[in-house]
């Protein structure tokens, strides 16, 4: 082989290398990824709180909520609007696009497009096995902002969900 022969098959082998390994490197956190176990989950939320569904909206996949306890991750405003993962995953309730306003949530919103968003793999009733043990016992009430999009923390980079899974094992 003659020395460009080599440089381009090295060229090939990284940009293939490279292409392979993007999926994993842009992943987000498990739950974005797919239905994991709530632990595994709230081990690393960056923010979690228990919220009741207001209103679905089915034509855009959004809902509106109304936090009730910030358990971590605050300052979080009393009303949400967050994108609607996995619709036609919800409870019967939800799915339908008319939610149970008395039912309370565990949610752990994760960033899917820019925005946060909650599906059923992000969002438990508060008995699921292995949710109540992430319960921090001393919770903090949510800021009266107003209806907003999201949360007021930022945006969930890959750097932040690294910092919140390993704050979340010192945690546990």
């Amino acid at each position: 082989m003659t020395g460009t022969a080599v440089r381009r098959l090295l060229v090939a082998v990284i940009a293939g290398g490279l292409c392979a390994g993007l999926p994993v490197l842009t992943a987000g956190p498990a739950a974005a990824l797919s239905c994991v176990a709530p632990a595994t989950v709230l081990r690393d939320a960056e923010q979690v709180f228990t919220a009741r569904f207001v209103s679905v909206d089915l034509v855009t996949d959004e809902a509106v909520v109304e936090v009730e306890d910030v358990w971590w991750g605050g300052p979080v405003d009393d009303t949400l609007t967050l994108a609607l993962g996995l619709p036609g995953w919800w409870d019967g309730t939800v799915a339908s696009g008319e939610p149970d306003t008395e039912w309370l949530w565990v949610m752990a919103p994760v960033m899917e497009r820019g925005r946060p968003s909650v599906n059923p793999c992000t969002a438990w009733s508060p008995e699921t096995p292995g949710v109540g043990r992430f319960d921090p016992g001393t919770v903090t009430p949510p800021t009266s902002a107003g209806t907003t999009t999201g949360t007021t923390t930022g945006p969930i980079t890959w750097w932040s969900a690294l910092l919140a899974g390993l704050r979340a094992s010192l945690r546990v």
